[in-house]
């Protein structure tokens, strides 16, 4: 399920959608229950669209969280800040019919997990201005469920 992007509109709207998907370097089948001695990655996937695109700039803020089903951990176990939003968007991103796409995949280490059990995956993007001050953009996914065991 994809989650949605939120931009403080003004004058000049974007719209958006992100997805995550738990991901096995190895290729390993299926990916959503992982050892918890072997790393895994998230790929993040999302889209913007909208009259306001030419007005970005600054840096994309990926994280990804777990939130454990239970009395059991919680916690971020990826983040990457470094996705530079390009003053000319037309070397940002990937252009699709209606505006752009990005991606980025967040490596996640083995044993960063402590716990067995289910856990909520929540992908989390801001911004960041090109002064470094925060944007008025964010997005949000809730899901995969992922089972980690030992």
């Amino acid at each position: 399920m994809a989650g949605t992007i939120e931009v403080n509109p003004g004058a000049n709207p974007i719209t958006g959608t992100i997805t995550a998907t738990v991901e096995n370097p190895a290729g390993v089948a299926p990916t959503n229950i992982v050892r918890m001695n072997t790393p895994w990655q998230v790929k993040v996937d999302w889209t913007l669209d909208g009259s306001g695109l030419n007005m970005l700039a600054g840096s994309w803020n990926v994280t990804v969280v777990v939130e454990g089903i239970g009395n059991i951990f919680e916690g971020i176990v990826g983040t990457n800040n470094a996705i530079q939003i390009p003053e000319a968007l037309v070397n940002g991103g990937t252009a699709t019919a209606t505006g752009l796409a990005y991606t980025c995949t967040i490596p996640v280490a083995a044993n960063l997990v402590p716990d067995a059990g289910v856990y909520k995956l929540v992908t989390i993007i801001t911004s960041l201005t090109a002064a470094g001050a925060p944007g008025s953009f964010a997005g949000f996914e809730e899901g995969p469920m992922v089972q980690f065991y030992p």
